[in-house]
């Protein structure tokens, strides 16, 4: 079974935790939204469902054994989809959901500064034309 603990707005993003309770073990997954903003190649792999794409990206160098999910949700609207992560690999307990929370939240502030700089870097090159 599993049940969403938290779902919030992020730096702009919708990051999302699930409670896993499953016969195999007990442990959390976490998700955070991509934009329309992010580069496209990022947009195509979400909605190809190719997570492994995404293993290449220092952006989501927080997630614990790497981007385990790219897609959506039926029960949660978000622009693009997710990419995410989940614990089930390792030890019961090793990581919480304030564990999750904190690697979704350095994860968003990363993004956001990289959609920052790239706007930055469009616009400087607009006003030199």
């Amino acid at each position: 079974m599993e049940n969403i603990i938290y779902k919030e707005e992020v730096c702009g993003r919708i990051a999302v935790v699930k409670e896993m309770d499953m016969p195999f073990g007990h442990y959390y997954t976490g998700y955070i939204e991509i934009l329309h903003k992010d580069p496209f190649s990022w947009r195509n792999h979400v909605e190809m469902g190719k997570e492994l794409f995404f293993d290449s990206w220092d952006e989501f160098g927080e997630f614990p054994g790497g981007v385990t999910f790219a897609g959506s949700f039926s029960n949660i609207e978000s622009e693009e989809g997710f990419v995410g992560f989940d614990t089930e690999p390792f030890a019961p307990g090793e990581y919480t959901k304030e564990d999750c929370l904190d690697i979704l939240k350095k994860t968003a502030n990363i993004l956001a500064i990289r959609t920052r700089a790239a706007q930055e870097a469009i616009a400087s090159q607009k006003s030199r034309h």
